[in-house]
């Protein structure tokens, strides 16, 4: 009987007749779109948070270019020949525009507070420098560390004699809730300070000093970091690297990958 079966199963392939089998593995388009079924959570979920990671890492990717485009124009402005500061015309010098200057260091010191280096908290100390035409200039000296004690203010030793300083020009950022008054600061020196506004710094030294000697510029020169008069250099150009913006963005692209991963699985497997 069985050979008999196999017999007559042999002569039908052999006339060209073919056995199908199903492939269960091979499915169409319409088996595909019928096992979708549509998840409103997961998909009001996508919805909001999609467009939000994605934003977040295009904001990422321009933050990277701008920090890039800073130090480029930093190592050109350093690369650049000093400038002589009496030569320069106005009040506001661009940022990181390296400068000479020479004139006499005034014994009255600003701190600005709430400053941090290498996890010890102080000060950053900027005094008024007289030129030798009278005009007054503004120089930050740098980081000193500041005591436990809040009332106790660190000395801050002046040379006695004419200096010839070279650092660079910063216009201070002003945070508007902390722009002080000079009604605000003591009458002692140091004088501990929030923010470094200029014309506060100048009007509070003038009014101590009851002189009108017009002051230079409205930025602030910083020493440079092997300057004889200098303490800690403690500024940082850029508070992260370009790299490390992109490699917030691609974590943000990444995320709003798993978000359509997670979309489509719901969809399928719930």
């Amino acid at each position: 009987m069985v050979v008999r079966d196999f017999i007559s199963l042999k002569g039908k392939l052999s006339s060209g007749l073919i056995l199908h089998v199903p492939d269960k593995n091979n499915k169409s388009v319409s088996d595909v779109m019928a096992a979708f079924k549509f998840n409103w959570k997961s998909a009001l979920f996508v919805a909001v948070f999609l467009p939000a990671t994605i934003s977040l890492g295009f904001w990422q990717l321009d933050r990277a270019d701008e920090k890039r485009q800073l130090i480029e124009k930093h190592q050109r402005l350093v690369d650049s020949s000093p400038v002589d500061i009496h030569s320069v015309a106005g009040l506001a010098l661009e940022n990181y525009t390296p400068v000479t200057v020479s004139g006499h260091f005034l014994p009255k010191p600003f701190l600005l507070d709430n400053q941090v280096l290498n996890g010890q908290v102080g000060y950053e100390v900027v005094q008024p420098l007289r030129l030798p035409n009278s005009d007054i200039l503004f120089v930050s000296r740098g980081f000193v560390a500041g005591n436990l004690d809040r009332r106790l203010l660190p000395s801050i030793k002046t040379p006695d004699f004419s200096v010839s300083i070279q650092g660079y020009a910063y216009q201070p950022t002003i945070n508007p809730l902390l722009d002080e008054d000079v009604q605000s600061y003591s009458g002692e020196w140091p004088v501990r300070v929030q923010s470094l506004k200029v014309i506060n710094l100048y009007n509070h030294w003038a009014k101590t000093d009851s002189v009108d000697a017009p002051f230079l510029s409205s930025s602030i020169i910083r020493l440079a970091e092997d300057s004889a008069y200098s303490f800690e250099s403690h500024w940082m150009l850029v508070n992260n690297s370009p790299e490390k913006h992109i490699a917030y963005a691609v974590q943000w692209f990444a995320m709003a990958g798993l978000l359509l991963l997670l979309f489509i699985w719901s969809s399928y497997f719930k």
